[in-house]
């Protein structure tokens, strides 16, 4: 909505996708960047397949569009969101570990009722999620300086997801439906959730409201420090203007 979309970016291959221009979606509930992530989830598209997908849009946006050359240039116009990786972790290496800022999650607090910090947070392999988003920053600055055609950056998601920002909710730590008391994600079924989900940082066991969901968004849009985004937040990418392999200028925020 910051960006101005009116609606949701259509699911690739949901009731036969044809609007490909005005963006695509090919999340998958439980998907890693490994093939094996999330196999215990059932039928996903793994980011290999997601990859593929996106080469299938990519062809169809050339014929719409007259040839590939046209639908190249479109293309370099648009912003790619990439959210990925912490599947790899929860659902494969450390199944039954908490790690990243999802050591606040219920379901790992409920999980290890007796392994939890100050902040009454699951605290252990925290270490090990630093060291993975410490690399992957550095690799966003080796991206964004050896490609001049495209822009990169890095959205905290861990230290936009800290306790200072969760101030503004009243409950932190809990859900705003019913789960497993052993460290369930879904909600029960044929329970009510809470009413007040507004007040709420986590609707079930690991995901977020729409309310903590948007204030998320305001600040990946929008960084409050310089630690939420690097090098540039949203607003920042959608106005750079970056030479294409032709030389022309091209202005990402022509969506």
């Amino acid at each position: 909505e910051q960006l101005g979309f009116d609606s949701f970016i259509t699911d690739f291959g949901v009731g036969g996708c044809t609007n490909f221009l005005d963006g695509v979606n090919y999340g998958s509930s439980g998907a890693g960047i490994l093939d094996e992530t999330g196999s215990l989830s059932g039928e996903l598209f793994t980011m290999n397949i997601q990859l593929y997908n996106h080469k299938i849009t990519v062809s169809r946006i050339g014929k719409q569009l007259g040839s590939d050359e046209v639908a190249k240039k479109y293309l370099s116009q648009c912003i790619y969101v990439t959210d990925m990786g912490h599947n790899d972790y929860l659902n494969n290496y450390f199944l039954d570990i908490p790690t990243t800022a999802a050591r606040c999650m219920p379901s790992n607090t409920l999980q290890h009722p007796n392994e939890l910090d100050d902040n009454s947070c699951a605290y252990k392999l925290n270490e090990d999620i630093q060291i993975f988003n410490t690399k992957l920053q550095t690799l966003i600055r080796e991206l964004d300086g050896k490609y001049e055609d495209a822009a990169f950056t890095y959205i905290n998601s861990y230290e936009i997801d800290s306790d200072k920002t969760n101030e503004a909710f009243k409950f932190t730590r809990e859900s705003c439906c019913n789960v497993m008391a052993s460290g369930g994600v879904p909600c029960k079924s044929l329970t009510i959730p809470c009413a007040n989900r507004s007040e709420y940082v986590y609707w079930d066991g690991a995901h977020f409201t729409e309310a903590k969901a948007w204030n998320f968004g305001k600040r990946a849009y929008k960084r409050q420090s310089s630690r939420d985004a690097y090098p540039y937040d949203i607003s920042e990418l959608v106005q750079l203007k970056l030479h294409d392999n032709d030389g022309d200028i091209v202005n990402h925020a022509q969506l």
